[in-house]
C-alpha cells in the first residue's frame, strides 16, 4: 500500500462530523501517478482540486484534519493540499479514473486524474521532479506520443484565451523538450497565435 492510500485510509477512518458524510477526492501529481502505477518517489503533499463539492466550509475542516501540520501529517510524513480549479495546466475535461479500496472507505470516493492528464499538467511547472515524473511515465510506456500532445492541446486551448496565455511559449518549450528526449519523436508544431508561441 502506498503512502497516499494510508493516509486517506486515515482520513476516512478520522472522519467529522463536520465534513460531508461522503466527499469526492480529485487527486492529482504525483500521488495520481503512484496510485495508478508501480512508480514511488518521496512526496510530502497529496494534491486535491477544489471542486465545486469541496466548498470552504469543507476544505476547512479538511485540512485540519489531514493539512500540513496535522497529527496525521506527523504520522504520515504527508499532508493533503486543495489546488484551486484554475491553478493546474489541464485539458478542458480532465479524464479521471475511481481508485478502489479494498476493503471500501466509508467516506471518500478517490479519484485519480489520468497518467496523460497529470504529465500534461506538470509541463507547466516543469522542475526536476515534474521532469522524473515524466520520464518514468515514459519509460514504463504510460504516455502515447500522439495522445500527450493531443491532451496539451485541449490544454493550451484554455490558457490561450486568459491571462495565462503568456506561460504557453515555455510550455511549449517543455512540451519539445519531453518529445525529443524522452519520448523521441518530432516536436510538434503548435497551431497557436504568434504571440504565444516560443523563440
Amino acid at each position: 500500500m502506498t503512502a497516499i492510500e494510508d493516509l486517506l485510509r486515515d482520513i476516512d477512518a478520522r472522519w467529522t462530523p463536520q465534513l460531508p458524510a461522503h466527499l469526492t477526492l480529485p487527486i492529482l501529481g504525483s500521488t495520481a501517478l503512484m496510485l495508478q502505477s508501480d512508480y514511488r518517489r518521496g512526496t510530502k503533499d497529496g494534491d486535491v482540486l477544489e471542486t465545486p463539492e469541496i466548498t470552504p466550509a469543507v476544505k476547512a475542516p479538511l485540512l485540519r484534519l489531514a493539512g500540513k501540520g496535522t497529527p496525521l501529517y506527523h504520522r504520515h510524513r504527508m499532508y493533503l493540499e486543495v489546488l484551486g480549479p484554475f491553478f493546474p495546466f489541464l485539458p478542458e475535461e480532465p479524464v479521471w479514473h475511481r481508485h478502489e479500496f479494498d476493503p471500501p472507505l466509508l467516506h471518500l470516493r478517490v479519484e485519480v486524474l489520468d497518467v496523460t492528464d497529470v504529465c500534461v499538467a506538470k509541463l507547466a511547472r516543469f522542475h526536476s521532479a515534474d521532469r522524473a515524473d515524466i520520464k518514468a511515465m515514459a519509460d514504463d510506456e504510460f504516455l502515447d506520443p500522439q495522445r500527450f500532445v493531443a491532451r496539451f492541446q485541449s490544454a493550451a486551448a484554455r490558457w490561450r484565451m486568459d491571462a495565462r496565455a503568456d506561460r504557453l511559449p515555455a510550455i511549449i518549450r517543455n512540451l519539445r523538450q519531453v518529445q525529443r528526449d524522452v519520448l523521441f519523436v518530432t516536436e510538434s508544431e503548435e497551431d497557436l497565435p504568434p504571440w504565444c508561441r516560443p523563440d
